[in-house]
Protein backbone atom coordinates (compact mmCIF):
# COMPACT_ATOMS: atom_id res chain seq x y z
CA UNK A 1 0.00 0.00 0.00
CA UNK A 2 1.33 3.27 -1.05
CA UNK A 3 -0.85 5.77 -0.44
CA UNK A 4 -3.09 5.73 2.30
CA UNK A 5 -6.19 8.15 1.68
CA UNK A 6 -9.00 7.21 4.50
CA UNK A 7 -9.38 5.82 8.14
CA UNK A 8 -9.77 2.73 6.70
CA UNK A 9 -7.10 2.12 4.62
CA UNK A 10 -5.10 3.30 7.84
CA UNK A 11 -5.94 1.36 10.00
CA UNK A 12 -5.83 -2.08 7.74
CA UNK A 13 -2.50 -0.76 7.58
CA UNK A 14 -1.51 -0.91 11.28
CA UNK A 15 -3.61 -4.23 12.11
CA UNK A 16 -1.53 -6.04 8.70
CA UNK A 17 2.44 -3.92 10.58
CA UNK A 18 1.84 -5.02 13.92
CA UNK A 19 0.85 -8.28 13.38
CA UNK A 20 4.05 -8.82 11.14
CA UNK A 21 5.87 -7.30 13.86
CA UNK A 22 4.48 -9.81 16.19
CA UNK A 23 5.78 -12.53 14.35
CA UNK A 24 9.19 -11.11 13.81
CA UNK A 25 9.17 -10.88 18.29
CA UNK A 26 7.95 -14.20 18.34
CA UNK A 27 10.48 -15.74 16.17
CA UNK A 28 13.62 -13.71 17.67
CA UNK A 29 12.08 -15.13 21.09
CA UNK A 30 12.03 -18.47 20.18
CA UNK A 31 15.41 -18.14 18.67
CA UNK A 32 16.25 -16.96 22.44
CA UNK A 33 14.98 -20.03 23.89
CA UNK A 34 15.81 -22.20 21.55
CA UNK A 35 19.50 -20.88 21.43
CA UNK A 36 19.38 -20.92 17.46
CA UNK A 37 21.10 -18.34 14.95
CA UNK A 38 19.11 -18.99 12.70
CA UNK A 39 17.28 -15.50 11.42
CA UNK A 40 13.48 -15.42 9.52
CA UNK A 41 13.21 -15.16 5.75
CA UNK A 42 11.51 -12.13 6.33
CA UNK A 43 14.75 -10.55 8.30
CA UNK A 44 18.05 -10.69 7.41
CA UNK A 45 20.82 -10.88 10.72
CA UNK A 46 23.14 -7.85 10.34
CA UNK A 47 27.00 -7.84 9.81
CA UNK A 48 28.66 -4.89 11.38
CA UNK A 49 31.90 -4.09 13.15
CA UNK A 50 30.21 -3.25 16.31
CA UNK A 51 26.79 -3.42 16.51
CA UNK A 52 27.16 -2.34 20.53
CA UNK A 53 28.01 0.84 19.19
CA UNK A 54 24.72 0.83 16.45
CA UNK A 55 22.03 -0.42 18.81
CA UNK A 56 21.98 2.61 20.58
CA UNK A 57 21.79 5.07 17.26
CA UNK A 58 18.82 2.86 16.34
CA UNK A 59 17.39 2.68 19.92
CA UNK A 60 17.29 7.26 19.56
CA UNK A 61 15.84 6.81 16.28
CA UNK A 62 13.00 4.58 17.37
CA UNK A 63 12.10 7.47 20.24
CA UNK A 64 12.57 10.14 17.80
CA UNK A 65 9.68 7.78 15.46
CA UNK A 66 7.84 7.51 18.47
CA UNK A 67 7.72 11.03 19.56
CA UNK A 68 6.29 12.09 15.97
CA UNK A 69 3.83 9.32 16.13
CA UNK A 70 2.65 10.78 19.12
CA UNK A 71 2.11 14.58 17.58
CA UNK A 72 0.93 13.24 14.43
CA UNK A 73 -1.69 10.80 16.03
CA UNK A 74 -3.09 13.39 18.52
CA UNK A 75 -6.84 12.61 17.86
CA UNK A 76 -8.68 14.12 15.97
CA UNK A 77 -6.47 12.71 13.20
CA UNK A 78 -6.87 15.00 9.88
CA UNK A 79 -7.69 12.80 6.78
CA UNK A 80 -4.98 15.11 5.25
CA UNK A 81 -2.25 13.93 7.75
CA UNK A 82 -3.22 9.88 6.76
CA UNK A 83 -0.26 9.52 4.87
CA UNK A 84 1.95 11.37 6.48
CA UNK A 85 0.93 9.00 9.66
CA UNK A 86 1.75 6.04 7.60
CA UNK A 87 5.06 6.78 6.93
CA UNK A 88 6.09 7.28 10.38
CA UNK A 89 4.95 4.11 11.16
CA UNK A 90 6.72 2.32 8.65
CA UNK A 91 9.97 3.68 10.06
CA UNK A 92 9.36 2.99 13.17
CA UNK A 93 9.00 -0.54 11.98
CA UNK A 94 11.82 -0.37 9.84
CA UNK A 95 14.23 0.80 12.72
CA UNK A 96 12.67 -2.06 15.50
CA UNK A 97 13.61 -4.76 12.03
CA UNK A 98 16.92 -2.60 12.27
CA UNK A 99 17.00 -3.76 16.03
CA UNK A 100 16.21 -6.94 15.66
CA UNK A 101 18.59 -7.79 12.76
CA UNK A 102 21.65 -6.50 15.35
CA UNK A 103 20.53 -8.37 17.75
CA UNK A 104 20.33 -11.44 15.91
CA UNK A 105 23.72 -10.83 15.09
CA UNK A 106 24.92 -10.14 18.66
CA UNK A 107 23.24 -13.68 19.40
CA UNK A 108 24.94 -15.64 16.18
CA UNK A 109 28.49 -14.33 18.28
CA UNK A 110 27.55 -15.09 22.00
CA UNK A 111 31.07 -16.44 22.24
CA UNK A 112 32.61 -12.89 21.60
CA UNK A 113 29.91 -11.00 23.35
CA UNK A 114 28.88 -13.49 26.41
CA UNK A 115 25.76 -15.41 26.70
CA UNK A 116 25.33 -13.22 30.05
CA UNK A 117 25.44 -9.62 27.96
CA UNK A 118 24.15 -10.91 24.68
CA UNK A 119 20.74 -12.30 26.39
CA UNK A 120 20.31 -9.09 28.40
CA UNK A 121 20.36 -6.93 25.59
CA UNK A 122 18.17 -9.56 23.46
CA UNK A 123 15.64 -9.59 26.33
CA UNK A 124 15.58 -5.50 26.40
CA UNK A 125 15.38 -5.19 23.05
CA UNK A 126 12.53 -8.06 22.83
CA UNK A 127 10.54 -5.18 25.31
CA UNK A 128 10.93 -2.26 22.95
CA UNK A 129 9.18 -4.59 20.49
CA UNK A 130 6.82 -5.30 22.70
CA UNK A 131 6.17 -1.73 23.75
CA UNK A 132 6.15 -1.00 20.31
CA UNK A 133 3.13 -3.42 19.92
CA UNK A 134 1.23 -1.69 22.56
CA UNK A 135 1.76 1.67 20.83
CA UNK A 136 0.33 0.60 17.34
CA UNK A 137 -2.89 -0.92 18.92
CA UNK A 138 -3.38 2.42 20.91
CA UNK A 139 -2.74 4.24 17.81
CA UNK A 140 -4.84 2.19 15.47
CA UNK A 141 -7.74 2.97 18.52
CA UNK A 142 -7.23 6.57 17.89
CA UNK A 143 -8.12 6.48 14.10
CA UNK A 144 -11.71 6.15 14.66
CA UNK A 145 -11.73 9.28 17.13
CA UNK A 146 -12.83 12.19 13.80
CA UNK A 147 -14.17 14.84 15.95
CA UNK A 148 -12.57 16.90 19.16
CA UNK A 149 -13.50 14.81 22.08
CA UNK A 150 -15.21 17.53 24.48
CA UNK A 151 -15.24 14.99 27.69
CA UNK A 152 -12.67 15.77 30.04
CA UNK A 153 -13.25 11.56 31.06
CA UNK A 154 -13.09 10.75 27.13
CA UNK A 155 -10.18 13.43 26.80
CA UNK A 156 -7.85 12.36 29.06
CA UNK A 157 -8.43 8.65 28.59
CA UNK A 158 -7.35 9.25 24.55
CA UNK A 159 -4.25 11.30 25.74
CA UNK A 160 -2.98 9.00 28.11
CA UNK A 161 -3.14 5.86 25.70
CA UNK A 162 -0.92 7.43 23.43
CA UNK A 163 1.35 9.60 25.89
CA UNK A 164 1.86 6.08 27.85
CA UNK A 165 2.83 4.55 25.04
CA UNK A 166 5.16 6.92 23.92
CA UNK A 167 6.51 6.88 27.43
CA UNK A 168 6.60 3.09 27.31
CA UNK A 169 8.96 3.12 24.24
CA UNK A 170 11.48 6.24 25.55
CA UNK A 171 11.98 3.83 28.73
CA UNK A 172 12.49 0.91 26.86
CA UNK A 173 14.84 2.50 24.27
CA UNK A 174 16.83 4.03 27.14
CA UNK A 175 17.35 1.27 29.27
CA UNK A 176 18.55 -0.73 26.35
CA UNK A 177 21.31 1.99 25.44
CA UNK A 178 22.60 2.35 28.95
CA UNK A 179 22.87 -1.15 28.94
CA UNK A 180 25.30 -1.03 25.87
CA UNK A 181 26.74 1.85 27.40
CA UNK A 182 27.56 -0.38 30.73
CA UNK A 183 29.15 -3.13 28.81
CA UNK A 184 29.17 -6.86 29.23
CA UNK A 185 31.03 -5.97 32.91
CA UNK A 186 27.91 -4.11 33.79
CA UNK A 187 25.23 -6.57 33.23
CA UNK A 188 27.35 -8.76 35.32
CA UNK A 189 27.70 -6.51 38.00
CA UNK A 190 24.04 -5.98 38.28
CA UNK A 191 23.28 -9.65 38.36
CA UNK A 192 26.47 -9.30 41.51
CA UNK A 193 23.72 -6.70 43.25
CA UNK A 194 21.09 -9.01 42.86
CA UNK A 195 22.99 -12.08 43.95
CA UNK A 196 24.32 -10.22 47.32
CA UNK A 197 20.55 -9.43 48.09
CA UNK A 198 19.45 -12.43 48.09
CA UNK A 199 22.38 -13.74 50.07
CA UNK A 200 21.80 -11.06 52.52
CA UNK A 201 18.16 -12.37 52.59
CA UNK A 202 19.08 -15.83 53.26
CA UNK A 203 21.46 -14.93 56.52
CA UNK A 204 19.00 -12.94 58.06
CA UNK A 205 16.36 -15.68 57.72
CA UNK A 206 19.26 -17.86 59.29
CA UNK A 207 20.14 -15.55 62.20
CA UNK A 208 16.69 -15.09 62.63
CA UNK A 209 15.86 -18.92 63.36
CA UNK A 210 19.46 -19.13 65.75
CA UNK A 211 17.66 -16.45 67.94
CA UNK A 212 14.54 -18.95 68.45
CA UNK A 213 15.60 -22.56 66.89
CA UNK A 214 12.68 -23.94 66.50
CA UNK A 215 12.14 -27.53 64.39
CA UNK A 216 10.75 -26.51 60.84
CA UNK A 217 11.16 -22.99 61.77
CA UNK A 218 8.67 -22.34 63.63
CA UNK A 219 5.96 -23.73 61.05
CA UNK A 220 3.90 -26.98 60.68
CA UNK A 221 2.67 -27.57 57.54
CA UNK A 222 -0.31 -29.81 56.38
CA UNK A 223 0.50 -31.14 52.79
CA UNK A 224 -3.10 -31.65 52.46
CA UNK A 225 -3.76 -28.23 53.69
CA UNK A 226 -0.82 -25.89 53.43
CA UNK A 227 -3.36 -22.73 54.14
CA UNK A 228 -3.99 -24.01 57.27
CA UNK A 229 -7.30 -24.06 56.20
CA UNK A 230 -9.12 -26.55 58.15
CA UNK A 231 -8.62 -27.95 61.67
CA UNK A 232 -9.19 -24.48 63.00
CA UNK A 233 -9.73 -26.33 66.52
CA UNK A 234 -6.15 -28.31 66.09
CA UNK A 235 -4.42 -25.37 64.94
CA UNK A 236 -5.49 -23.17 67.86
CA UNK A 237 -4.02 -26.07 69.95
CA UNK A 238 -0.83 -26.84 68.52
CA UNK A 239 -0.26 -23.08 68.96
CA UNK A 240 -1.05 -23.24 72.60
CA UNK A 241 1.59 -26.11 72.69
CA UNK A 242 5.43 -25.52 73.13
CA UNK A 243 7.67 -25.34 70.07
CA UNK A 244 10.12 -28.25 69.96
CA UNK A 245 13.66 -26.85 69.85
CA UNK A 246 15.87 -27.99 67.42
CA UNK A 247 18.58 -30.77 67.97
CA UNK A 248 22.04 -29.30 69.40
CA UNK A 249 23.32 -30.73 65.87
CA UNK A 250 21.37 -28.54 63.99
CA UNK A 251 21.88 -25.29 65.75
CA UNK A 252 25.42 -25.66 65.88
CA UNK A 253 25.11 -26.35 61.97
CA UNK A 254 23.37 -23.27 61.37
CA UNK A 255 26.14 -21.21 64.00
CA UNK A 256 28.90 -22.60 61.69
CA UNK A 257 27.40 -21.56 58.16
CA UNK A 258 25.84 -17.95 59.81
CA UNK A 259 29.47 -17.09 59.74
CA UNK A 260 30.66 -18.68 56.40
CA UNK A 261 27.63 -17.20 54.70
CA UNK A 262 28.56 -13.57 56.15
CA UNK A 263 32.06 -13.88 54.35
CA UNK A 264 30.28 -14.80 51.31
CA UNK A 265 28.32 -12.01 51.58
CA UNK A 266 31.29 -10.02 51.79
CA UNK A 267 32.90 -11.99 49.06
CA UNK A 268 29.99 -11.27 46.97
CA UNK A 269 29.98 -7.25 47.60
CA UNK A 270 33.71 -6.73 47.11
CA UNK A 271 33.58 -8.62 43.65
CA UNK A 272 32.07 -5.64 41.67
CA UNK A 273 35.93 -3.95 42.69
CA UNK A 274 36.97 -6.73 40.70
CA UNK A 275 35.30 -6.86 38.01
CA UNK A 276 37.46 -5.01 34.68
CA UNK A 277 36.01 -2.83 32.19
CA UNK A 278 34.36 -4.83 29.03
CA UNK A 279 36.67 -6.70 26.51
CA UNK A 280 34.30 -8.40 24.28
CA UNK A 281 36.60 -11.34 22.62
CA UNK A 282 36.02 -14.86 23.33
CA UNK A 283 38.40 -15.80 26.46
CA UNK A 284 36.86 -12.58 28.32
CA UNK A 285 33.42 -13.64 27.93
CA UNK A 286 33.88 -16.99 28.41
CA UNK A 287 35.50 -16.08 32.32
CA UNK A 288 32.23 -13.77 32.27
CA UNK A 289 29.74 -16.01 32.05
CA UNK A 290 31.80 -18.38 34.44
CA UNK A 291 31.76 -16.61 36.44
CA UNK A 292 28.07 -15.34 36.55
CA UNK A 293 27.34 -19.23 36.37
CA UNK A 294 29.10 -19.56 39.86
CA UNK A 295 27.55 -16.90 41.28
CA UNK A 296 24.02 -18.19 40.73
CA UNK A 297 25.18 -21.64 42.22
CA UNK A 298 25.97 -19.82 45.56
CA UNK A 299 23.13 -18.38 45.69
CA UNK A 300 21.40 -21.75 45.00
CA UNK A 301 24.09 -23.30 47.62
CA UNK A 302 23.60 -20.93 50.08
CA UNK A 303 19.58 -21.33 50.13
CA UNK A 304 20.29 -25.07 50.07
CA UNK A 305 22.00 -24.66 53.47
CA UNK A 306 19.28 -22.14 54.69
CA UNK A 307 16.66 -24.30 54.20
CA UNK A 308 18.58 -28.11 55.69
CA UNK A 309 19.13 -26.24 58.81
CA UNK A 310 15.91 -24.01 59.52
CA UNK A 311 13.28 -26.12 57.45
CA UNK A 312 14.60 -29.89 57.37
CA UNK A 313 16.89 -30.14 60.22
CA UNK A 314 18.75 -31.83 57.87
CA UNK A 315 22.72 -31.33 58.57
CA UNK A 316 23.84 -34.22 56.23
CA UNK A 317 22.41 -33.01 53.27
CA UNK A 318 23.28 -28.98 54.45
CA UNK A 319 26.72 -29.95 54.47
CA UNK A 320 26.82 -31.79 51.00
CA UNK A 321 25.23 -28.22 49.95
CA UNK A 322 28.16 -26.49 52.21
CA UNK A 323 30.92 -28.41 49.88
CA UNK A 324 28.99 -27.56 47.16
CA UNK A 325 28.82 -23.40 48.04
CA UNK A 326 32.82 -24.15 49.01
CA UNK A 327 33.75 -25.41 46.21
CA UNK A 328 31.88 -22.47 43.59
CA UNK A 329 33.42 -19.74 46.49
CA UNK A 330 36.95 -20.67 45.28
CA UNK A 331 35.72 -21.27 42.15
CA UNK A 332 35.15 -17.79 41.70
CA UNK A 333 37.90 -16.61 43.35
CA UNK A 334 40.13 -18.84 40.32
CA UNK A 335 37.63 -16.48 37.74
CA UNK A 336 38.74 -13.24 39.17
CA UNK A 337 42.18 -14.10 38.89
CA UNK A 338 41.84 -15.34 34.65
CA UNK A 339 39.76 -12.27 34.02
CA UNK A 340 42.24 -9.96 35.43
CA UNK A 341 45.09 -11.98 33.86
CA UNK A 342 46.57 -11.78 37.52
CA UNK A 343 46.71 -8.51 38.08
CA UNK A 344 47.92 -8.14 42.19
CA UNK A 345 46.20 -5.16 42.71
CA UNK A 346 42.59 -6.48 41.92
CA UNK A 347 43.41 -9.75 43.19
CA UNK A 348 45.85 -9.32 46.33
CA UNK A 349 42.29 -9.09 48.56
CA UNK A 350 41.30 -12.47 47.31
CA UNK A 351 44.17 -14.30 49.48
CA UNK A 352 43.19 -12.91 52.32
CA UNK A 353 39.56 -13.08 51.98
CA UNK A 354 40.39 -16.94 51.60
CA UNK A 355 42.15 -17.05 54.55
CA UNK A 356 39.45 -15.53 56.57
CA UNK A 357 37.06 -18.03 55.26
CA UNK A 358 39.33 -21.24 55.53
CA UNK A 359 39.35 -19.71 59.32
CA UNK A 360 35.87 -20.29 59.92
CA UNK A 361 34.86 -23.81 60.99
CA UNK A 362 35.96 -26.68 58.00
CA UNK A 363 32.65 -28.62 57.16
Amino acid sequence: MSQVETATQLKDHITAVTESLSQLRSNFQNSITTNSINTPDSIQRANVNNPIEEIPKLSSLLSAHTTKLGLIFKPPISKTTYNACKIEIDSLIKYSILLLSLLYQIQKDKNIYSSLFANELSYEGLSIIEVNLILLNNLNELVDIEEEVTTTTTTTTTTDQRLSSVGLVWDACEKLSKTCKNGSSGVLRSKLKLTNKLVVDALDELKEWLENPIVGGGFDFDDNDIFGLNNKDENLKSNEEEDEKADESVIEFGKIWSTKIQMIKLLISLLDKSIPASKYTVKYSKGLDLFNDSCLKINEHVDDIVACTVYDADVKNGESAGKLLNKEAIQVLELVRKINNNDEKKCKWLDSWKIKYEECYTI
